[in-house]
């Protein structure tokens, strides 16, 4: 008998869990909620492509400072226009930002260390962020993991040194799917979090093309070999490596299969388990994917963000209008 297990389809949630001992405000199961948001902006080209092209259109202008010591930003290793390109990723990605701001002992100037969103956690109370370079170990400790707390700076006294800002934009308070649980707004939730969805989608469907030429037998095929079973798990090993470097070797497409057998009674069976041609089924799915990740990044024109309609070319006209509208 053979038994065919499917895989579950779930969406990571957005659920935030305080912990009542250090009194730490988790994001997502196991805590690693902002590093799903990461993964979609890395492995959807769609998605991680129209984040790119908007950091690029916002950040492009430069900045105006008054004197070069500001944009050189005191003693930081990073400029100023590094600062505002850095903090302008995180929010696209996650619709917040976090500064880490160091006062100099000596001038009292003050100097920006962008902290990257997806490190930051906050307390209950919001007096202090928590910061952690792997929040995915249960311990948090600083020789470990880089734990290290930083005052909100919004609680800042003329005695600190350092304090934290972390801005985003309060979310509205929603129900947990499939749970009874309300998000309580300590962490924001992405503009373009309708597609999210979809952008898994894509790189699902991605990744079931690579799978398709990596595989050689396109669809999952099934031989059956019915002349009997091998002795040893050795010799079986023997037939299926042989099988399987002659299917699905990239330099011997196109090439022929023989298999041998005493009769038809013994001869294997090939079968498709799935139909031929799926990833033509995807191409419609595809379109209608790329249309709402567009729609939920409020793109005004595709042509803008380098995706081109099958009917329209990107005028230069249209991209002007889209680019001020855009800007606006």
């Amino acid at each position: 008998m053979i038994r065919t297990i499917f895989r579950e389809a779930k969406q990571p949630q957005p659920v935030e869990k305080i912990d009542n001992k250090s009194g730490l405000v988790k994001w997502g199961d196991a805590n690693l909620y902002a590093q799903f948001l990461v993964g979609l902006f890395q492995d959807n080209p769609v998605h991680g492509g129209i984040v790119n092209q908007k950091v690029k259109f916002i950040t492009a202008g430069g900045i105006e400072v008054n004197s070069e010591e500001q944009m050189n930003n005191g003693r930081s290793p990073y400029t100023l226009k590094e600062v505002i390109d850095m903090i302008c990723l995180d929010n696209e990605i996650a619709d917040a930002y976090a500064v880490l701001w160091k006062k100099d002992l000596v001038t009292g100037r003050w100097a920006a260390f962008p902290i990257d969103f997806e490190l930051v956690r906050q307390t209950k109370d919001g007096v202090y962020f928590e910061v952690s370079d792997d929040w995915s170990k249960a311990k948090q400790d600083p020789l470990k993991t880089g734990w290290r707390r930083y005052k909100n700076i919004q609680r800042m006294t003329s005695e600190d040194t350092e304090v934290m800002m972390y801005n985003m934009t309060r979310p509205k308070q929603r129900k947990i799917s499939n749970r009874l649980e309300l998000t309580s707004n300590y962490y924001a939730i992405p503009n373009y979090s309708g597609a999210i969805t979809s952008i898994m989608a894509g790189i699902e469907m991605d990744f079931f093309t690579y799978a398709e030429v990596v595989n050689g037998w396109k669809g999952g095929t099934v031989i059956a070999l019915n002349n009997g079973v091998p002795e040893t798990e050795e010799e079986e090993n023997k037939i299926i490596n042989r099988i399987k470097t002659d299917a699905t070797d990239r330099e011997k497409q196109g090439g022929l299969t023989i298999l041998f057998s005493e009769g038809k009674d013994q001869a294997p069976e090939i079968s498709q388990m799935s139909g031929n041609d799926l990833d033509k089924r995807y191409i419609e799915t595809g379109k209608e994917i790329l249309r709402k990740i567009m729609i939920a990044h409020q793109v005004i024109s595709p042509a803008l963000f380098g995706v081109l309609s099958e009917s329209l070319f990107g005028s230069k006209e249209e991209m002007e209008v889209a680019y001020k509208l855009f800007q606006e």
